[in-house]
């Protein structure tokens, strides 16, 4: 009985570590992508001639959330 309970715990672990290192992937994918959009509408406002302010707004974005995930990753 205690075999049973120590493969169903070590599938259990398994499984919760999948499913942490899928959801961490698919946050990076989505944070680079936001990155990356974010950069291009900044050279394309750039590009066409706005304000300069929308480009540097557009470019505080991916920084913004860079500092950020550095600060919540040094204060955990």
């Amino acid at each position: 009985m205690a075999e049973k309970e120590q493969s169903a715990r070590i599938e259990y672990e398994k499984a919760a570590l999948s499913a942490a290192i899928i959801d961490t992937r698919r946050g990076h994918f989505l944070g680079a992508s936001i990155s990356i959009l974010a950069i291009l509408g900044a050279a394309y406002t750039a590009w066409i001639g706005a304000h300069w302010a929308v480009s540097c707004a557009l470019v505080g974005i991916p920084i913004l959330g860079i500092v950020k995930a550095l600060v919540s990753s040094r204060s955990n």
